[in-house]
C-alpha cells in the first residue's frame, strides 16, 4: 500500500487518504484476523518536539478512520508517531518533503 500521505503541518486526512484507507478496510474485512500497527511521520521541518506530537496525532487519524469504517480497535495494535526520524525521500525538495509527511500501516499478524 501506498503511504497515506497529510499536508504540511496537519493532521487531516484527505479525500485521497480516505480512498486509500477505503481500500484497507476492504481488505481488513477480507482478512478478519490481521492486526495492524499505524506509523506516523512527518518531514524534518520545525521543531523535534512538535514533529513527534504530529506524527502521533497522523497515526491516531488513520487509526480513528478505521475504527470508525467498522475495524475493530483490538485489529489496531499500535498507533505510533515517530516524528522526522524515518523518512523515506530527502527533506531538501518539497516533493521529498511531501512524501515524508506520511501515516504507513504495517501487517504485524495475518
Amino acid at each position: 500500500m501506498e503511504s497515506v500521505q497529510f499536508p504540511f503541518n496537519s493532521a487531516a486526512l484527505t479525500t485521497t487518504s480516505q480512498t486509500q484507507l477505503d481500500n484497507v478496510v476492504r481488505v481488513m474485512q477480507e482478512y478478519p484476523k490481521t492486526k495492524i500497527e499505524v506509523n506516523g511521520h512527518t518531514d524534518s521541518r520545525g521543531e523535534d518536539a512538535l514533529n513527534l506530537v504530529l506524527s502521533q496525532n497522523r497515526a491516531n487519524a488513520v487509526q480513528a478512520y478505521l475504527i470508525a469504517k467498522g475495524i475493530s480497535a483490538g485489529r489496531i495494535i499500535n498507533a505510533v508517531g515517530f516524528g522526522e526520524t524515518s523518512p523515506i525521500s530527502d527533506n531538501d525538495s518539497e516533493e521529498g518533503m511531501q512524501e515524508n509527511r506520511r501515516s504507513e500501516i504495517v501487517v504485524v499478524e495475518r
